[in-house]
């Protein structure tokens, strides 16, 4: 069999031989953050959000500050998860917009919206 070539992509299992039985796990990748880890990083865009309101025109001022009552996790405790998931998806992709409007001091913002974005969604 010279001249095999083998490609693993994501988890290998091989099962060879009697009572041999093994399990590889090549980068599986890292564990969902916390729900305390999404909170601590809320907040923090939070506060990163509220150092921008300065710098925005009146408008997106007010627009930003509509986002971060969104953003707050007690906006709706009534609320579904769906619900909640859907509502912070909304606020995050308008503090990014917002941040956008920012100038020079709105790409730190971005990144940290993004970072958050793929926490909730799990990327």
């Amino acid at each position: 069999m010279s001249g095999e070539q083998n490609f693993y992509l994501g988890n290998v299992t091989n099962v060879n031989g009697t009572g041999n039985i093994g399990s590889i796990s090549f980068g599986g990748g890292a564990l969902p953050p916390t729900p305390e880890q999404i909170a601590q990083q809320l907040a923090q865009l939070r506060a990163a959000l509220a150092g921008l309101r300065g710098h925005l025109p009146a408008d997106q001022a007010q627009r930003l500050d509509r986002t971060l009552l969104e953003l707050d996790p007690a906006a709706a405790p009534q609320e579904t998860e769906a619900q909640r998931g859907a509502r912070l998806g909304r606020a995050l992709e308008t503090a990014r917009r917002v941040a956008e409007t920012a100038g020079a001091v709105g790409p730190g913002v971005i990144a940290l919206v993004e970072r958050v974005m793929g926490m909730v969604s799990g990327r």
